[in-house]
């Protein structure tokens, strides 16, 4: 059975890898990327199945890459995936604002990650940031 405080570290990880600046699709910052295919103001990424929804070309590619490295987090923990009943990453765009812990720009947006367990057991990490839709001919591509 998987400990929760190994849970709380895979969901932590996953968490702070996907708020990094450096969480890329093609050189572009996928959770920009995301508030494009997201008409609703919500996305929700299902890592156990590598799918989105709403579906999309960049939240599709999110998502799996995101489902490897639950993966692979798993493996490095010693956790059966089979434990595993959910895995979700979900981002809600325009949320309320909120302080940042840098200076940046764009609407503010909610991300939540939950890994729930078959016996029941819920991790959840929640962050808060600001995001600006992804307009190429605004933004860099970073070297990919």
């Amino acid at each position: 059975m998987a400990s929760m405080k190994r849970l709380r570290n895979i969901g932590a990880g996953l968490l702070s890898s996907f708020m990094s600046r450096n969480t890329g699709v093609e050189g572009w910052w996928a959770p920009g990327l995301l508030y494009n295919e997201a008409p609703q103001g919500v996305m929700c990424l299902d890592l156990l199945a590598w799918e989105a929804a709403p579906p999309g070309a960049a939240a599709g590619t999110v998502a799996r890459i995101y489902g490897d490295m639950l993966r692979r987090a798993l493996l490095r923990e010693r956790i059966d995936a089979a434990e595993l009943a959910a895995a979700t990453v979900e981002l809600r765009f325009g949320t309320a604002a909120r302080p940042v812990r840098y200076r940046t720009t764009g609407e503010p947006f909610d991300c939540t990650v939950t890994l729930r367990t078959r016996d029941g057991r819920v991790v959840t990490r929640q962050e808060h940031d600001r995001c600006t839709r992804h307009q190429p001919w605004l933004f860099s591509r970073s070297g990919w």
